[in-house]
């Protein structure tokens, strides 16, 4: 399992793959505390669990949470989708888009448009 980190002062987003899903997740916290910057992480897929999902369809899944604390409300959003949804958003789309704009380009030669020397 792998993550990507980015953060700002008051807001930290993951992403996260594990177990054929993928997992975008946001903190919201209203006082700066994170360590702005970006960073990789790797972990066994046991070690991570995502937040409470409050609604999932066909792999797609979206969920909310917030907790109180002294400075403020605490929001975590999390976003999940199967990673055959985004192999198909990112190499199959753009493909069948390219043969729809460029139809001519999609065609086979015509026999004999190529001379054997």
């Amino acid at each position: 399992m792998d993550q990507l980190r980015t953060a700002t002062p008051v807001r930290e987003s993951t992403i996260v793959c594990s177990q054929g899903e993928l997992f975008l997740e946001t903190v919201d916290i209203p006082t700066p505390g994170f360590e702005p910057g970006r960073s990789i992480g790797h972990a066994l897929p046991s070690q991570y669990g995502p937040r409470a999902i409050n609604w999932q369809f066909a792999g797609l899944g979206v969920g909310r949470e917030t907790n109180d604390s002294p400075e403020g409300p605490i929001q975590y959003h999390t976003y999940m989708m199967p990673l055959w949804m985004v192999l198909v958003l990112t190499s199959v789309l753009p493909v069948l888009s390219w043969e729809a704009l460029f139809p001519r380009l999609a065609e086979p030669a015509a026999a004999g448009s190529i001379t054997e020397g």
